[in-house]
């Protein structure tokens, strides 16, 4: 979106072949707390709403290429 080339990264034996798209992946919720404490210590209100995915799923079209341990995978033309 402001013309800054973006790469992902990620091992080889994360690519499955067989996801039609980004949208077939289940995204974990990671616990509240990993954002409401740091050190131990309570930094938000405990009540207080997280949503805390451990990623996220980047449209294709923003993609440069994706670098993994074999090398940089260049998005298909």
């Amino acid at each position: 979106y402001h013309n800054i080339p973006f790469y992902g990264a990620a091992p080889s034996s994360t690519f499955d072949p067989n996801c039609p798209d980004g949208l077939a992946i289940p995204i974990e919720n990671r616990p509240a707390d990993e954002i409401r404490l740091c050190g131990g210590r309570l930094i938000a209100p405990i009540d207080s709403p997280v949503h805390n995915p451990a990623f996220d799923i980047t449209p294709h079209t923003l993609h440069k290429g994706i670098i993994t341990e074999n090398g940089i995978i260049s998005p298909a033309k």
